[in-house]
């Protein structure tokens, strides 16, 4: 069956979280869907395999439940927005089939006319923000690479941040002075987030940890990536022993940041294995 899944559906998760989902519905990390007129259920693939139930009535969402640490704080998490996607996916591909079957004279109400327009709606799941990210990139590409290197040493000259970020996906090696400059960005990240008195507020907690998750993917992925096992599970666990002393008022934030840290363990272990 088709479930019909409208967008408001995304309205339930904070964005980091939305985002994250999506990613985990690209990848590939659904499986086992299972689609009734009163419940859908699925497994994701995380740090582990979680299962994931989302009840319906009337069509649409009554009740979410995963079994990760996150949502057992009673959040919506990456995983139950995985489904989601996916379920949204499916009935997208059931519809499309249904139109492709019917006679163009018919007057589908969601065929005719509206195909004509098919090239003009966004892919599914594009939110705005990446479709404007997609409109960066063709304009990127139109760029020749003496000119993409020449902006890009303008802007790491001007920014700290991505000086390391360089260093850390192009330098040859990573020495103790690059990995204190990451811990110091890391640092940075609670200084930015806190009072006076080091305290990080409820109104701060998401971004606070979201800034330490996107430390993670965009900092620490590259060492992983390039072998760099034992800077990358260093930086780490700087991360989690900081996300652990941090002196904040959460809404379960800290628990989906220490989530993806043992993710990214899992990923450093996964790399040490095929050594």
């Amino acid at each position: 069956m088709a479930y019909q899944c409208k967008d408001d559906w995304k309205e339930l998760f904070a964005a980091r979280i939305l985002s994250r989902g999506y990613d985990y519905y690209l990848d590939g990390r659904v499986w086992n869907l299972q689609v009734s007129n009163v419940e859908v259920s699925a497994t994701v693939d995380g740090t582990e395999e979680y299962c994931v139930t989302i009840k319906l009535a009337d069509g649409r969402i009554e009740d979410m439940d995963c079994d990760c640490p996150y949502a057992a704080d009673g959040n919506y998490c990456k995983h139950e927005a995985a489904v989601l996607y996916a379920l949204a996916k499916e009935s997208e591909d059931v519809e499309e089939g249904s139109c492709k079957g019917q006679d163009p004279d018919a007057g589908h109400p969601d065929c005719g006319d509206a195909q004509d327009d098919e090239k003009k709606k966004k892919p599914f799941g594009v939110s705005e923000l990446e479709a404007e990210e997609e409109e960066l990139r063709q304009c990127i590409s139109r760029m020749s690479v003496d000119e993409m290197r020449e902006m890009l040493f303008k802007l790491a000259s001007d920014d700290e941040s991505l000086r390391n970020r360089i260093a850390a996906m192009y330098s040859k090696t990573i020495d103790e002075k690059m990995i204190l400059k990451m811990k110091n960005m890391v640092d940075e990240i609670v200084y930015e987030h806190s009072d006076q008195s080091g305290f990080i507020y409820w109104n701060h907690a998401s971004d606070f940890v979201s800034d330490l998750i996107g430390f993670l993917h965009n900092d620490v992925s590259p060492l992983i990536d390039r072998g760099m096992l034992e800077e990358a599970f260093d930086l780490t666990c700087y991360v989690f022993i900081t996300i652990g002393n941090a002196e904040v008022d959460d809404d379960g934030d800290i628990a989906y940041g220490a989530d993806e840290c043992c993710e990214f363990w899992g990923k450093i272990v996964s790399g040490a294995s095929d050594l």
